[in-house]
């Protein structure tokens, strides 16, 4: 399993439950932002078909309450989750949770290595991973690979899948602290000329907030200071009133990642599955990620214990294509700035 994200450790765990011997190969751990904080309501039947609920609630990540957006509209619209049928969502300690589901995975029977994959030759039934380690350079010898390594899909390019990108989204995130009370449980979304903020309480006295634009674009490049994205920030009708009112400022390094739409072309071949964001990925205005990840993830491993990689490759599609529709609806709602690059590329 290359990669211990959501969907390479649901797919650890899907699979060592059954009996089938599992190494996850995992980069060495950092110390930088966890951006993705996200679980909407809906994920919660994921979780318990996973037998992961209870877990999760133990960790004490915050409640998510409803959503807040100036999306189409200067105003703020609200959807309050307490009618939906699967409650609350949550805003997640990204780190906690992540460990938590590699801990899931371990406790079932996978092995965790940790280190830099070098390369992978061989072929099915008897490939071959090298991986650099702090005690060295290991071998794992695998009768079949998950490529869960996120956008770059390192393993599934190199079998020939090629990645289609429909846009050039990036994120440009920070954690904001406040040493005022700040009760918030819900989720704020606002759009500008450029792109979009988002912003969201995390566990602890802090606040993440991103701001989401067009890499080619001239915000791209200004706002990658820590002085630029305050004054974006300041010029904001909701999100920098908020941070004000609660005295939040910055303090993390400003993180940019790549958060644009895209899939492989081929998600499985003889031998290898694709899974998570390696198989295809989703823009965070769709609340879509982790779950999508997860998904993928027990897809993919009933793929291998069912040998059925070709109605894996379907649903990959289906689940997608689903996801592009809702995709342009979202898009289409905003109008106040059609002919901004950022917004005319979406409506087109």
């Amino acid at each position: 399993m290359i990669g211990a994200g959501p969907a390479g450790s649901v797919a650890a765990l899907v699979l060592s439950r059954a009996g089938v011997p599992v190494t996850l190969v995992a980069p060495p751990e950092r110390d930088v932002l966890a951006i993705g904080e996200g679980l909407p309501p809906a994920m919660r039947p994921v979780l318990d078909s996973l037998g992961l609920s209870a877990r999760i609630e133990a960790q004490g990540h915050r409640h998510a309450l409803g959503n807040r957006s100036a999306w189409g509209s200067e105003r703020l619209s609200e959807t309050d989750f307490i009618m939906h049928p699967f409650g609350h969502g949550w805003h997640l300690d990204r780190r906690a949770f992540d460990a938590g589901l590699v801990d899931a995975a371990l406790e079932a029977g996978a092995i965790l290595v940790r280190g830099s994959l070098r390369d992978v030759d061989g072929g099915p039934g008897a490939w071959r991973a090298i991986v650099a380690t702090g005690a060295g350079r290991s071998t794992i010898v695998a009768d079949m690979v998950i490529d869960c390594s996120g956008r770059r899909a390192a393993f599934a390019r190199r079998q020939g899948a090629r990645r289609h990108r429909v846009d050039r989204l990036i994120a440009c995130a920070a954690v904001f602290a406040s040493p005022a009370p700040d009760p918030d449980a819900t989720t704020l979304i606002e759009a500008v000329a450029d792109g979009w903020w988002y912003t969201a309480r995390l566990p602890g006295a802090t606040r993440i907030l991103m701001f989401m634009t067009d890499s080619d674009l001239p915000s791209a490049r200004e706002v990658r200071a820590p002085g630029a994205f305050r004054r974006r920030l300041a010029q904001t009708q909701h999100v920098g009133p908020l941070c004000e009112a609660r005295r939040h400022d910055m303090a993390s390094p400003l993180r940019v990642v790549a958060a644009d739409t895209g899939r492989l072309d081929i998600v499985c071949g003889d031998g290898w599955l694709a899974a998570g964001d390696a198989a295809a990925s989703f823009d965070p205005i769709s609340s879509q990620g982790i779950m999508s990840a997860m998904q993928l993830g027990q897809r993919a491993a009933d793929a291998v214990l069912h040998g059925t990689s070709r109605e894996y490759g379907a649903a990959v599609e289906a689940l997608y294509d689903r996801y592009i529709a809702v995709r342009a609806a979202v898009y289409a709602q905003e109008r106040r700035w059609a002919d901004a690059p950022f917004w005319e590329r979406r409506h087109r």
